[in-house]
């Protein structure tokens, strides 16, 4: 714990947490409850997949990481440059 600590006072912690975009995120209204996180639109393992304010949305933690593990699962074996069509189904 305390060297997570420490790293947190340190250039890492700003690769890691990116506060100058949570800012942009929170002055757009983009603000997680509690029980929430931020998710992307577009994930960035795929080119168009960006960290930008337009590609981040609050969403419950569980949600985040099903949908974001469904994909990755989906899309592990794929060669680095594959395309790939993703379908929504809800």
């Amino acid at each position: 714990m305390a060297e997570f600590q420490d790293l947190l006072g340190s250039e890492k912690s700003a690769e890691w947490f990116l506060p100058a975009l949570v800012e942009k995120l929170h002055a757009a209204g983009k603000v997680p409850a509690s029980g929430q996180c931020y998710t992307y639109a577009v994930l960035p393992v795929f080119a168009e997949g960006k960290f930008e304010e337009w590609n981040f949305n609050p969403v419950p933690v569980r949600e985040h990481f099903s949908v974001t593990a469904k994909v990755l699962k989906e899309i592990a074996d794929l060669p680095n440059g594959a395309r790939v069509r993703l379908s929504v189904v809800e």
